[in-house]
């Protein structure tokens, strides 16, 4: 009895030789064998989807229009719709319109042979309105219809799955596929990867300053709108680039960076918070007239401020701090007591100073016995340093006795200026 119902699997073909009597069944099974392996091929390596056209759209209240294209659904089996169709919508049913294959036996056998039979199969899909089907291998979606008293208001097509490529592995494997949303502004389209991604190379995306460069992350994770996330690198101006990493549309939103378990640097409502030691390398420039550590508020100026802070030995050599010289061949250092330090580099403008006398000269322990102690003991509050003169390259101290008399003895100040 002739068979040909296409099994699960094929695992004969035929091997032909001279003089071979071929019967009906051998030639089904030869092409029971070559859409195995066609179906299989496109079932284990291809993901299940739109191929080409089967473009839906509105005709009125009760139809729609679906364009010619193809498919192929998660059996393998292709599914082509030759010329467009008009679709019914019926009153009781689903909203969703899938494809299925289906298969008939047309076009009868010549009237003058001895049998009789179809000598044709056509492969045309069936085409309907259904409820939402989950999980079903045999059924690809093409729409959704909105209604609106029982009537199609509009066609809603952003459920569309288009065919792809699987790649096959462990839990299943993962899908390549393209992604698109026609009814954006503009319209947008991509590729969708299911599962992680790793690229042996650099990933080198699409520079600009715009939500189709760079990395764009998806929108409004937490409902709402227009809430957006990216990383984008751009030209600025001739060869200056930005590399701009942002969070757009509330000003609730945060951008975070998170290290060893804990969210180290915040930005949010305008503000930027640190938590943790910070360590500055360089130059620190604060560009509005004040800055607070700790709520407390430290720094008010309309420039930025520069600090050079010095110890000088009694022997008119530096004892700790930089930014300064200290001239010894000068005039005014003959005379007792008097120190000229030279700014290097200098300020634009003649700095703040104070300065005080050092007690303990340099090098001696404090809890030394007869040091610290006697030091304090005998210190008399009348010796101090006296700030003589101040420009923007240099500063004149003399340091003096209780009686008022200039004498050779270590010092600390502090200049501050912009």
């Amino acid at each position: 009895m002739m068979d040909d119902k296409q099994p699960p699997y094929v695992t004969k073909r035929l091997r032909y030789y001279n003089n071979q009597f071929l019967m009906e069944q051998d030639f089904i099974d030869e092409q029971t064998y070559h859409i195995d392996r066609q179906r299989s091929h496109d079932r284990l390596l291809h993901a299940p989807g739109i191929a080409e056209g089967l473009e839906v759209t509105r005709v009125d209240a009760r139809t729609v229009s679906v364009t010619a294209g193809a498919a192929v659904d998660g059996l393998g089996r292709h599914l082509l719709l030759n010329t467009a169709q008009t679709i019914f919508f019926p009153e009781k049913g689903g909203t969703h319109l899938y494809m299925r294959f289906q298969e008939e036996q047309v076009d009868g056998s010549d009237s003058k042979q001895d049998v009789s039979g179809a000598n044709r199969f056509l492969q045309k899909p069936d085409i309907f309105f259904s409820a939402e089907i989950d999980g079903s291998a045999a059924h690809v979606l093409l729409a959704e219809v909105i209604t609106e008293n029982g009537d199609i208001k509009s066609v809603e097509t952003s459920h569309r799955v288009y065919a792809g490529v699987h790649l096959p592995g462990p839990m299943g494997g993962h899908v390549l596929r393209s992604i698109a949303k026609v009814d954006a502004e503009p319209p947008e389209s991509g590729v969708s990867v299911s599962g992680n991604l790793q690229v042996m190379g650099a990933l080198i995306p699409r520079a600009g300053n715009t939500a189709s460069a760079g990395i764009q992350f998806p929108s409004n994770p937490g409902g709402g709108a227009a809430d957006s996330a990216f990383i984008r690198y751009f030209a600025d101006k001739g060869e200056n680039a930005i590399l701009r990493i942002g969070i757009d549309n509330d000003p609730e939103d945060t951008l975070s960076l998170w290290q060893g378990g804990d969210e180290r640097l915040s930005i949010r409502d305008g503000g930027v918070t640190l938590k943790g030691h910070v360590s500055i390398e360089g130059g620190l420039a604060v560009k509005t007239p004040s800055l607070s550590v700790g709520g407390m508020h430290v720094v008010r100026a309309q420039d930025p401020l520069r600090i050079i802070r010095g110890s000088v030995r009694e022997d008119k050599t530096i004892d700790a701090g930089s930014g300064f010289r200290i001239n010894r061949g000068g005039t005014l250092t003959a005379l007792p007591g008097v120190f000229e330090i030279e700014f290097d580099p200098v300020f634009e403008k003649p700095p703040t100073v104070i300065a005080s006398r050092t007690f303990l000269p340099a090098g001696l322990d404090p809890k030394a016995e007869n040091n610290w102690y006697t030091r304090v003991h005998d210190a008399d509050t009348r010796t101090n340093a006296l700030v003589m003169a101040v420009t923007s390259d240099r500063l004149i101290i003399k340091v003096g006795l209780a009686d008022g008399k200039g004498a050779a003895m270590p010092f600390q100040f502090i200049a501050i200026g912009s």
